[in-house]
């Protein structure tokens, strides 16, 4: 391995590592949880799927790295592009998270939030954590240009767009405010979607 592909991998692995230690403080012991009373009708599956994209994207970057068996393209300047993209997901996982702050659930165990959150990246966004680490695992392929990078990025976007219809269909019923701020807002990309 050159100083590149070591920088490379060792990039990836530091957010996968950040992105696992913040799901094993908060899911560990469902703080989450507390105090909410509500839980929302999502998939169990998608805890699963959660365990096997951390997987697919650590051996996707060793395998970009040393092997390479299941890489589409090798262009460094894409993979410069990619392990930027990445950190701008891990940024806007980390701000969305702050803001959201004592509301937080993951979409695999959700429950009502206390209050809508509409200000800061909320403002725009209705599901930044979302946007956050789809942005962070695509920019995980376009660093490896892995296969697997690409199909944890379908899988988890699948997730996503099915929770975020159930989360905004029971916050609708929750809050009388709710509605209004989806008119003034979007679910995922600003402007977009």
């Amino acid at each position: 391995m050159n100083n590149f592909e070591i920088l490379r991998v060792v990039s990836i692995l530091f957010v996968l590592l950040v992105s696992t230690a913040a799901y094993i403080v908060e899911h560990f012991k469902r703080k989450y949880a507390s105090g909410k009373t509500t839980k929302l009708p999502t998939s169990t599956k998608f805890s699963y799927a959660y365990h096997a994209i951390q997987l697919f994207l650590v051996a996707s970057a060793i395998d970009a790295a040393t092997f390479k068996t299941g890489v589409f393209f090798q262009n460094q300047t894409i993979h410069i592009l990619g392990i930027g993209i990445m950190f701008a997901g891990l940024g806007l996982f980390v701000i969305a998270k702050r803001e959201l702050g004592k509301n937080y659930a993951p979409c695999f165990d959700a429950y009502v939030p206390f209050k809508i959150i509409n200000v800061g990246i909320y403002r725009w966004i209705r599901h930044p954590i979302y946007t956050a680490n789809s942005i962070a695992i695509a920019g995980v392929f376009l660093a490896t240009g892995h296969v697997l990078a690409l199909a944890s990025f379908v899988i988890l976007v699948s997730f996503y767009f099915s929770s975020a219809r159930i989360e905004e269909r029971v916050l609708a019923q929750n809050f009388s405010e709710y509605r209004e701020y989806q008119s003034t807002s979007y679910r995922f990309i600003p402007f977009v979607i």
